[in-house]
This record gives structure tokens, sequence and C-alpha cells, in this order.
């Protein structure tokens, strides 16, 4: 499927919940669990809302203190910081659905398909241009917070901000200026495949060259002359800005924080860490604890 296509069918699977919404049709579903940010065996978890659309089978996401059954047609809501695994259940073969994730000012989005064993398999995707993706994946933090109140005044809200939410996407995906910088779409699919596997050790250049069929310097190459950024540095960085996120905001420590942004060896974690940032993963924790969340805290090793 071309970018043009994913697209279009992307945005057609929006709207359609949009007007699931608009009829009171539509099945929202937010899976709750008492731990967050945690390692859990076999589980993961993403710093950002995740948002998922069932289109074909059953998705199952196991949670440490439960499961969730996602039916065709239902839309998910799940919250940053909820371990979860997303086990498979598909009739006659069939399994599909849609999922979206903010990467910085994007959102990339991909297919999830019925995998060899009994998770899904990513189908590569596209990251679309959005300057408030963070800011409208925020609105997954408030719906999670009302979901399950019966008042009529927290449905109403809800259902207001998840149009809210959709809407903005769908504008995002069939605005005519909305992706103004033509980027190559393997460069697009590239974005998207290393957003959702930050956490696996095995992600990096000749991973990702090996899923966008093509070779590591081709896609080297491509990735750098489209953003200005080395490959390997751009996988660097993002995990250790989720690190960054982790440490402000987890009770982790600092070998099970790099294991959950893919690095399964802590002294290494902790010297890209301070190659990146200037001081040590314990070091930005110490210093976090004295300014808001919102700051960016100073390294002073």
């Amino acid at each position: 499927m071309n970018e043009r296509m994913f697209r279009a069918e992307a945005a057609s699977i929006l709207s359609d919940q949009i007007e699931r919404l608009q009829s009171d049709t539509y099945r929202l579903r937010v899976p709750a669990t008492a731990v967050l940010m945690r390692r859990e065996k076999g589980r993961h978890f993403h710093i950002v809302p995740e948002l998922v659309v069932q289109l074909e089978g059953q998705a199952v996401l196991e949670l440490p203190d439960g499961r969730l059954t996602l039916d065709k047609g239902d839309i998910c809501l799940i919250p940053r910081g909820v371990p979860h695994r997303e086990r498979v259940v598909s009739r006659r073969g069939a399994f599909r659905n849609l999922v979206g994730i903010p990467v910085q000012s994007a959102v990339c989005f991909h297919v999830g398909v019925a995998g060899p064993d009994d998770g899904p398999a990513v189908e590569p995707g596209l990251c679309q241009p959005l300057p408030d993706a963070q800011r409208v994946f925020a609105f997954a933090d408030d719906i999670a917070t009302l979901y399950r109140s019966r008042s009529v005044a927290a449905q109403a809200t809800t259902r207001g901000l998840l149009l809210a939410m959709l809407g903005t996407l769908v504008l995002g995906l069939t605005s005519p200026a909305s992706n103004p910088v033509c980027e190559h779409f393997k460069v697009s699919q590239c974005r998207q495949l290393m957003g959702s596997h930050l956490g696996d050790p095995a992600l990096s250049v000749k991973y990702l060259a090996a899923r966008l069929h093509c070779s590591a310097d081709y896609l080297s190459h491509l990735f750098h002359a489209n953003t200005g950024t080395r490959l390997s540095a751009s996988i660097n960085l993002q995990r250790i800005n989720q690190a960054q996120y982790l440490l402000k905001q987890s009770s982790m420590n600092v070998a099970e924080i790099g294991h959950s942004c893919g690095y399964a060896d802590p002294s290494y974690f902790a010297r890209v860490f301070r190659r990146l940032t200037g001081c040590t993963p314990l070091a930005f924790r110490r210093n976090a604890a004295l300014w808001n969340a919102f700051a960016q805290p100073e390294c002073n090793s």
C-alpha cells in the first residue's frame, strides 16, 4: 500500500468512528491497572497514550491484573504507562487493527496483522506531521480519568474530547497542507517502526532496513538526506528521550529504565545517556526532583 492509499484508509477508519460517536453507536474501551510504568514480564508500555481501532478479529490486551478484549469496531485508548501484551484472536485468519502513537510533532500510524505466533505483526505505515500531536493525545489522559464515571457531564465530556481527538487526526490526514515537506515514504515508515519498537533491543538500522526491504546503507542515506540526522543517532536520541521521561515519572531503577528503552547493558545505557545529556541517569533523576515535571532538568554530575 502506498502513502496516499494508507493515508486515505486511516482517515476513512477514523471518520467512521466519528460517525459512530455522533450516532451514539461507538464502543470505547480504556484499560486500567494499578501497575503503571513498571516492567512486567512479556508486557511493554509506552510513555504516551496509544490509539487502537479494531478492524477485524479480536485483540486481547493482557494487563498485570486482568485482561481487556477488543472486538471489531471497538476504539481503545491505552493510557500512558499501562503495561500490556496484545494477543491476537483471529477468526478464519482475519485480524487487523489501526494503531496511532504520537512521536514528537507527528502521529505514527500502522496496521497490526496476525503474526506468526499469537501476537500481532506490524505492517509499516506512516508518520503524519501534526504540530499539536502531543496536546491532542493528552486528551486521552482526560478521557481515561472520566471514562468510568456514570455522570451525564463526564460522559458528554468524554465524547467531546474523543470527537476533538479524532477530528484533529482526520484533518491532519486529509489536509493538502498537512505534509508540506515531501518526505520519502520509506523514511515515514522508518519513523513509525522506530517509534513503536524503542524498547526492543533488536532495533537497529539493519533491523529497520530488513523490515522495509532495503539495504541498511540505502536506508541510512535516505533518512539522513530527508531529516539531516543519522538514523543510528535518531534511534539513540528517541530512546534517551524516553529514558528521561521515565527517570522523572517512574520509580524504576536505572537498569530497568535502560532495559525498557532497549538497552540490554546498563553500562552502555549510562554511557549513551551521559554522551547525549551531559550527565548520568542518576544525576538527571536527582536534579529532576528539584524541577517541575514540565521543565528540563539541568545536568550537574
